[in-house]
């Protein structure tokens, strides 16, 4: 099973009971406010309604800047179907825009990362949220299964590449050279790379490579442009190391 919501300093691991009942502030005239207890109720229910042979089988919750911002991870098992791993995040600060990742190994970390999922959506907080949040729900949901089966191959094909460190450089070097990533964040990759924070990127392989990428994509404050480097990113390094 994936690891859980990779934590920093100041989070703090709560159930969904506690989640459901935190205060929900007042919407206002710029800024929709959506509680998480509806997100994950309608989770839910799509869920029941066109996966009926999974089941749930363990979620995590995490928050963070005063329980303003909430994390979760669901983790559903089908008896011999891949494993179906939700992961997400919705805010109450007027700053964190709701987001969701769906497939078999999604990482969240409460830096805002969320990755490995093959269908991710991200949207911000404007009148009309929920309708977007149901819509992108709805996709994810129904077209996951072939998603799944696609991004578990591509997974292990990044995890069966071994590269060294100057291939790593060189590719990081690259994306830097076709601005598809920023200076801030290439410096912040190839710390991670260098000194990979979590036990399951410690191998010197693509699978590691790719992350310390999208960890680097986290540290941007435009949702949009995080949704955006993603999908160029995975295009190059489909093409560089084969994957496709």
């Amino acid at each position: 099973m994936p690891l859980d919501i990779m934590m920093t300093a100041g989070d703090k691991i709560v159930d969904r009971k506690y989640i459901t009942s935190l205060p929900v502030p007042q919407s206002t005239r710029t800024y929709c406010v959506v509680p998480h207890e509806k997100i994950l109720c309608n989770i839910d229910e799509l869920m029941k309604k066109y996966k009926p042979g999974y089941t749930l089988v363990k979620e995590s919750f995490v928050t963070n800047r005063d329980e303003q911002r909430m994390f979760f991870k669901q983790y559903y098992q089908a008896p011999g179907q891949i494993d179906m791993v939700w992961g997400g995040r919705n805010g109450y600060d007027h700053k964190t825009a709701y987001a969701h990742a769906c497939g078999p190994g999604v990482s969240v970390c409460s830096n805002f990362q969320i990755s490995g999922g093959d269908v991710n959506y991200q949207h911000d907080h404007y009148h009309g949220i929920w309708e977007k949040i149901m819509a992108s729900q709805l996709h994810t949901v129904t077209t996951v299964q072939e998603r799944l089966e696609i991004g578990m191959r591509k997974r292990k094909k990044m995890q069966e590449i071994a590269i060294d460190d100057r291939r790593a450089f060189e590719f990081l070097g690259y994306l830097r050279g076709i601005q598809k990533i920023k200076p801030n964040q290439l410096s912040v990759a190839l710390d991670h790379w260098i000194n990979p924070p979590f036990e399951e990127f410690k191998a010197k392989n693509v699978w590691s490579l790719y992350n310390s990428a999208t960890w680097a994509f986290g540290k941007s404050k435009d949702p949009q442009n995080i949704l955006r480097q993603h999908t160029d990113f995975d295009e190059v390094m489909s093409k560089e190391f084969d994957l496709v």
